[in-house]
């Protein structure tokens, strides 16, 4: 079966110390947060996510309390599907 979650992109940089001093502010109020490094235009990106959530209505009450911290304002929420 098909299992839905979701994460949420807080930033992504190209110098990875940005993406790492992101990650230690995240956790610093209890995130869960983590690094993926990602291929965007073929540059090598460092993308911080939160999560992940198994539920759309975590996912979204943390979205929403991440972007009232006016830092975190570019967040997004993102789906993806996991195959079982």
């Amino acid at each position: 079966s098909n299992r839905k979650s979701w994460f949420i992109r807080v930033g992504s940089f190209s110098e990875k110390a940005n993406a790492k001093n992101l990650l230690k502010k995240l956790k610093l109020i209890k995130y869960q947060a983590y690094i993926v490094k990602i291929n965007k235009d073929n540059k090598n990106l460092y993308a911080v996510n939160v999560g992940p959530y198994f539920l759309a209505s975590n996912a979204k009450k943390s979205y929403l309390a991440l972007v009232k911290k006016k830092n975190y304002s570019n967040a997004y929420i993102v789906e993806s599907n996991f195959k079982k």
